[in-house]
Order: structure tokens, then sequence, then C-alpha cells
């Protein structure tokens, strides 16, 4: 949490010596991993913590979604609703998923929901719902309004006058 993450590493690495194959230091070594950046050992750490809890199949999660592997992140998600499973559900082109997830998270107030809600919409050529979530984004976090103007996601919509209205 204080973004100490090689000293956590040797002292999980210590946890690991003395607690040979214990699924809750797997799943924490594996999140090391995935902070130096190298995915395929964090997975093999995260195939060796199976049973420390709905962490795993969480940080599972994330590893698919950078690897591009989306249905899996999804179900790796499981039950979870937040951000990231919404994130997978949009990537791997379950548009209509994404509103239903975030509106049931504890992050339905985060302006970046209301994005992801937007682009969303905008797949499903919804433009009512655009707007209005991407005026809820806008209000939350003004530096959104540079984004949205430039995001691809909105090319329709660059003629329309609540969009020009928001983004100008």
């Amino acid at each position: 949490m204080n973004n100490k993450v090689a000293e956590a590493g040797e002292a999980f690495k210590r946890a690991e010596a003395n607690a040979a194959g214990n699924p809750i230091v797997m799943n924490h070594m594996g999140i090391i991993a995935a902070k130096a950046g190298d995915r395929k050992k964090a997975m093999e750490y995260y195939d060796k913590a199976n049973g420390a809890g709905p962490e795993v199949n969480y940080n599972k999660g994330i590893m698919n979604v950078r690897d591009g592997k989306y249905a899996d992140a999804v179900s790796n998600f499981g039950d979870n609703k937040g951000f990231n499973k919404a994130l997978a559900e949009l990537l791997n082109g379950n548009n209509g998923a994404v509103a239903t997830t975030l509106d049931n998270s504890n992050e339905k107030d985060m302006a970046m929901a209301s994005y992801l809600k937007a682009v969303a919409a905008a797949r499903n050529n919804n433009t009512a719902d655009v707007i209005s979530n991407l005026k809820t984004a806008i209000e939350k976090d003004g530096s959104l309004k540079a984004w949205a103007k430039d995001d691809a996601e909105f090319l329709k919509l660059r003629d329309n006058a609540d969009f020009k209205g928001m983004t100008n």
C-alpha cells in the first residue's frame, strides 16, 4: 500500500521460503510479479494460489484483460461488480452489461464509470445515454472533456449540438 514493491517482494520471498505452497503467499507473489511487468510469472503464481479466495480470480482477470483474453477476464471476475469487470465486458463485446455492472458496484460514482457507460452507449448507438453519461463524467472530472472531444468512440457525435456543447 506504500508502493514499496521491491521491499514487499523481498518479504514475500521470505514468506514463500517459510510457507512453501501457501496459496495466499502465492497470490501476493503474483501481484509482485505483475507489478514488475512479468505477466506470465504472475499467472503461474496465481495458478498456484487457487483456494486463496476470490482475490486470486480477480487478479487473474486483470492479467486476462492485459493479455486480451476478455472472455476469460469476465469469467475470472465472476460476481465482482466493478469498473474492471465492466471494462472486460465492453472489450468482450457485451456493451449492454456495462451499465448494469457499474450501477451495481461501489464504483458507480467514479467519473470513469460514467465515461465507460458513455462508450458502451455509443457502441449501442444510444445518443441520449452517451450525452447523459458524458455530462456526468465531465462534471466529476473536467479533464474528461478533452478526452471525449478526441475519442474515436464518439466520432459519430461530433456534429451533435449537445456533444459539441459539452466538449468545446
